[in-house]
């Protein structure tokens, strides 16, 4: 069950927002057969992942919160994952338009491996949140349809919530 949870909903949620940066990076591997320096064609790809990161990070963000512990800790999450990206993304697009590399494109790769997996994290996060919202909202319904039963055995017809019922 947890196995088919992951994923149908966090990897397809990650599938459908990651679908244009892998375009992107396709294309750029595409026309760069020419290319002498292999180290630009990898950065170039580094910075469109940790950018499209930075995105899925600060888009989530705006997601609601019912569950205070899962608040908290996306909260660290989020801007762990943030300062890692907005950071790897501006020294690497620095270095990318100057054509001079001081720092080893392995740390990029790190910092772009790491903030992809921080987006998976925030990701089951609100998919579990999206989960307990479906509970609570399955519950209240339940607990209507148990007041519109009691109601109806006491009267003919009744009010609850604003809608009227004829019994």
């Amino acid at each position: 069950m947890k196995l088919k949870f992951f994923l149908t909903k966090v990897l397809s949620s990650m599938i459908l927002s990651y679908i244009i940066p892998i375009i992107n990076i396709v294309i750029i591997v595409l026309l760069s057969n020419g290319v002498s320096n292999d180290k630009i064609v990898v950065m170039n790809g580094i910075n469109i992942l940790t950018a499209n990161n930075a995105c899925y990070i600060a888009s989530i963000s705006s997601y609601y919160k019912i569950n205070e512990k899962y608040n908290m800790i996306s909260g660290y999450i989020k801007t762990l994952g943030l300062v890692i990206s907005a950071v790897a993304f501006a020294i690497s697009t620095y270095e990318l338009q100057r054509n001079n590399f001081g720092i080893s494109v392995i740390v990029y790769e790190i910092c772009a491996a790491v903030t992809s997996i921080l987006c998976i994290i925030l990701t089951v996060f609100v998919q579990l949140e999206n989960v307990e919202i479906d509970k609570r909202i399955e519950k209240s319904q339940l607990e209507r349809a148990k007041d519109i039963i009691s109601r109806s055995g006491e009267k003919a017809s009744f009010d609850l919530d604003g809608d009227h019922f004829q019994v």
